[in-house]
């Protein structure tokens, strides 16, 4: 039997009792809890630096970006980002940095008319010299792909910048060659012959506008540096004595007929409702014009008179200086300055800002025009344009319509079917008809509609003519005044005028 010793009593294992629910874990130390809420502290302080940072980098990276795609010449994307950014208040200065990096992009890469239409509202040194560089650059394009008419104009516009008036004689030359091309020699000589320095440009000229053709037209005396040279030379005489166009003795207005007498006064017949007759007081008076119910008078010293209708701002000429010619439209009045810039207040005067190098003004019902360079036009009325080509030395407008002398003496006109001219001195246009004085004194007539031809009977050798939608008048040589057409309001009542 086996002795059995006793062993201690052993204690049951404890099992792990189940957290009740409800119950709180054990208490953290106060370091532990210290050390927590120093790290939760510094985790948000850090978040909120880098937040921070980050909305303080976004404008900086976006407006780099920006500018990357503005330096590549890309529109939509530089737009969208400068877009977004100007919501955001970003320095408007600096956005408008980026658009003229955008423009100079895309002048560099000869973007022409996107350059010109982004640069469109900014200002500046800086932009002003991208403008003209986009300007001139689009002229030469248009004149390496022959189209000779607006790049003429294009070069024209941009006045001394660069060798622009050199190109501007380029196209001149190049419209020649296109005409002789056409078939029409003669007028093609006329034209080459009215050309500064031709003789020094005609051989590249047309080497480039006649292409293929080139040799052939070199051959020949019309294109030949010598002949023109001395053809030129020939013609100095004509210009000289044509020089003296400085404005008008006689001016019609709708209902009212003016006219400056060899003293200096200024006498008036017909409509006096708006106080457009109202001159007898004026003196010193060289030349007259008149609109449709006012009277503009050019004085010796430079300064203009005006007095009628007021409406629109036409009889607002006291500042005027340095004026050598006037003339008016129906509610308008122009006056060329000397240094061949034109002034003009009333209607239309914005769409003349941009002239210069002028040397004579043109108006009537809701038209200006003038002559510019060598004999060239421009007109306020896009159908009474005429070509570049035409090298005038008389011009008048009307509306539609629009007739110059060129320098040989023959008219050219805008309306299809107008006589066949030769020999003018002076010619008026209307909307209705054409009015011209020839060089052997008659004073001729033509009407649209009908496309008769009249000699208005006179006594005496006409010198020059104007007309009205109502009446017309004639000046002969002695300075008496004829007058035709309708006198209800006594506008031709000018039997009793001797103006020289």
């Amino acid at each position: 039997m086996q002795d059995h010793k006793k062993h201690p009593k052993q204690q049951p294992k404890r099992r792990p009792q189940p957290v009740k629910r409800g119950s709180q874990s054990p208490a953290l130390s106060h370091a532990e809890a210290r050390r927590i809420v120093q790290t939760s502290l510094l985790m948000a302080l850090v978040l909120t630096v880098a937040l921070g940072v980050f909305a303080a980098l976004r404008p900086l990276v976006l407006y780099d970006r920006a500018r990357s795609y503005a330096a590549a010449g890309d529109i939509a994307a530089t737009e969208d980002l400068l877009a977004g950014l100007s919501r955001d208040g970003y320095d408007p200065d600096a956005l408008t940095a980026a658009r003229v990096e955008l423009v100079a992009a895309l002048v560099g890469q000869s973007r022409w008319d996107e350059a010109l239409s982004r640069a469109d509202g900014l200002t500046g040194e800086a932009v002003e010299s991208l403008v003209l560089r986009a300007r001139y650059g689009k002229a030469g394009s248009q004149y390496d792909d022959r189209a000779f008419e607006p790049a003429g104009q294009a070069f024209y516009q941009l006045g001394g910048y660069a060798d622009s008036h050199e190109r501007y004689l380029d196209c001149l030359t190049a419209l020649a060659v296109q005409t002789y091309l056409g078939g029409d020699a003669e007028t093609a000589r006329h034209q080459l012959l009215n050309i500064e320095n031709v003789d020094q440009r005609i051989v590249r000229v047309v080497e480039h506008a006649a292409g293929e053709r080139a040799p052939e037209l070199l051959a020949q005396d019309t294109f030949s540096p010598a002949w023109l040279s001395a053809q030129q030379a020939s013609i100095q005489a004509m210009d000289e004595a044509r020089s003296g166009n400085a404005g008008r003795r006689v001016a019609t207005g709708y209902r009212h007929t003016v006219g400056v007498t060899s003293t200096g006064g200024v006498l008036a017949a017909g409509d006096d409702s708006y106080g457009q007759c109202g001159v007898s007081d004026w003196s010193g008076v060289i030349s007259v014009a008149a609109g449709a119910y006012h009277t503009v008078g050019l004085r010796s010293d430079g300064t203009v008179l005006a007095v009628g209708d007021n409406s629109r701002g036409q009889l607002e000429v006291s500042e005027w200086r340095g004026v050598t010619q006037v003339a008016a439209t129906a509610f308008g009045t122009l006056g060329l300055q000397a240094d061949g810039t034109v002034l003009m207040c009333g209607d239309g005067s914005e769409a003349v800002s941009g002239w210069h190098g002028v040397t004579a003004v043109a108006g009537g019902a809701y038209a200006a025009g003038c002559l510019y360079g060598p004999g060239n036009m421009l007109c306020t009325h896009p159908t009474a344009q005429l070509s570049m080509s035409a090298s005038l030395s008389r011009l008048s407008v009307c509306g539609p319509v629009s007739a110059g002398i060129d320098r040989e003496g023959r008219l050219v006109c805008s309306y299809e079917g107008a006589p066949e001219w030769n020999g003018l001195l002076d010619v008026w246009a209307t909307e209705n008809a054409l009015f011209a004085v020839t060089d052997d004194g008659r004073a001729l007539t033509y009407a649209f509609r009908t496309g008769q031809v009249t000699i208005l009977p006179l006594d005496g050798t006409a010198e020059e003519i104007c007309a009205s939608g109502t009446h017309q008048a004639v000046m002969t040589a002695d300075g008496r005044v004829y007058t035709y057409g309708d006198n209800t309001y006594g506008q031709c009542d000018t039997g009793e005028w001797w103006l020289k």
